[in-house]
């Protein structure tokens, strides 16, 4: 039997366009091409600069089994691009520089008297503390298990608004200026308010809620079209999660913090 031409699971691909998750930090926008693979790398085209990538194949995990909106490859590590390769992105840790006339902290230890060490009496525990102490030992595991579940939970970003935190908004990820309204709510489905909003410059503005995602997706009517196109994407507190490309001067997230507050609402 002939070996396949792709190592799996890169070979059910083919010319689709992609989204790596997580994205690659320093690569944008997230949409790319295979080019080729071996079972070493593989080699990716970003789907609108053209720039190629190579992607070591230890790096690379699963596939998503749907492409709708956008097929997603897993990446096993967090990865950024820099000195014209990637690596796993370090978060490193700053120390904070010493004031003038500041020195660090010291101990002065006690002189160790002369002779043998004192000798400390050691006390056996029952069965019955031990039983006890085993006991807490895992009530208090326990409880901070419990902690850091909702820790988790309120940091997945329903509260802080966070990118990536809600399905609905990895989807309104790979909206580009050419998407309208019939185009967005055929992925997204209908939206739950639907607000019009004049500028004194004569620019308008279309908003999209979706209460049950925390999203707001704006719409922008200009020049070059007569209908709305897509804009960017804002959570309910105002944060701004995703938008187009600058171009000509056109800063989106700018437009989007001068909006005003009853749009997302």
């Amino acid at each position: 039997m002939a070996a396949p031409l792709m190592p799996p699971p890169l070979d059910g691909i083919g010319r689709r366009r992609f989204a790596f998750y997580p994205s690659i930090w320093n690569l944008e926008p997230n949409e790319w091409m295979l080019s080729s693979a071996t079972w070493v790398d593989a080699q990716v085209v970003n789907a609108r600069t053209g720039q190629q990538v190579t992607v070591p194949r230890r790096y690379i995990g699963a596939v998503s089994e749907t492409d709708d909106p956008i097929l997603i490859v897993g990446l096993t590590k967090e990865l950024e691009y820099r000195e014209d390769a990637l690596w796993p992105r370090v978060r490193r840790v700053i120390e904070m520089p010493l004031a003038v006339n500041e020195s660090r902290p010291f101990r002065i230890s006690e002189p160790r008297p002369d002779g043998p060490a004192p000798v400390v009496g050691i006390r056996l525990e029952t069965r019955d503390e031990s039983r006890a102490s085993k006991l807490i030992t895992t009530a208090g595991i326990g409880a901070v298990v419990v902690s850091l579940l909702v820790v988790g939970v309120f940091s997945t970003g329903l509260i802080d608004g966070r990118p990536g935190a809600h399905p609905a908004w990895q989807t309104t990820r790979v909206f580009t200026e050419r998407d309208d309204y019939a185009s967005i709510t055929h992925k997204l489905g209908s939206p739950v308010t639907d607000r019009l909003l004049s500028m004194s410059d004569g620019s308008r503005f279309r908003a999209l809620g979706y209460p049950a995602q925390h999203m707001v997706v704006i719409l922008m009517e200009t020049r070059q079209h007569n209908e709305a196109r897509y804009l960017g994407t804002m959570n309910t507190s105002g944060r701004v999660l995703y938008t187009i490309p600058r171009n000509q001067g056109l800063n989106p997230e700018d437009l989007l913090a001068s909006l005003p507050a009853s749009l997302r609402h």
